[in-house]
């Protein structure tokens, strides 16, 4: 996408949180953007640290290094976004999941 540079999802560490899924990571990477989550759990199916996002701790100095390390490396930012789309691709679009999504459908 070409205005956007970065997807962020924080999250605080809650019993409510830890039972959402990681839609906000898998948009994101639909738009072919990587995110930067909070590290808390829920963002593991879609994120692999350091390749096609980051799982940082919810603390601001954590989020800043994050924010600050990935504005100012486009090059990684860029990686990260091609690995992000990748990723989505392979395991989260509609594509790749027919198969599944037939069979919860027909039972065969």
């Amino acid at each position: 996408h070409d205005t956007w540079h970065l997807g962020l999802a924080p999250l605080a560490d809650t019993p409510f949180n830890q039972g959402k899924s990681a839609i906000k990571a898998m948009d994101y990477a639909g738009l072919g953007i990587p995110t930067i989550a909070s590290d808390i759990g829920v963002y593991n199916a879609a994120i692999t640290d350091g390749i096609n996002g980051m799982l940082v701790a919810n603390t601001e100095t954590a989020w800043f290094a994050a924010l600050a390390g990935l504005l100012r490396d486009p090059n990684r930012r860029q990686q990260m976004a091609v690995a992000a789309r990748s990723a989505f691709q392979e395991r989260f679009s509609l594509a790749a999941q027919a198969t599944t999504r037939k069979h919860a459908l027909t039972g065969r």
